[in-house]
């Protein structure tokens, strides 16, 4: 993640006030984990960067073959049975 981050503000200088970090792992899940990552941006930027780290993350996590965390899906039937 640290070194997408680096990349991203490599890219996009003008669009960091600060280069991105990575603070680390701020809470472990049954099913997932969430870590944190924290930038000064410019003005109107955060959306776009965010979605753009977002997507380079999914992105090289399918490429090393890591799944993403899903919830377990439970289905009911009509009377309300598992």
């Amino acid at each position: 993640i640290e070194q997408i981050c680096a990349e991203l503000h490599h890219e996009r200088p003008n669009d960091f006030l600060k280069a991105p970090m990575v603070p680390g792992v701020t809470a472990f899940h049954e099913n997932r984990l969430v870590v944190k990552v924290a930038a000064d941006v410019a003005a109107g930027k955060q959306w776009d960067l965010t979605n753009q780290l977002r997507l380079r993350i999914k992105m090289r996590l399918d490429a090393a073959n890591i799944p993403m965390a899903s919830p377990p899906l439970v289905s009911k039937s009509a009377a309300g049975q598992p």
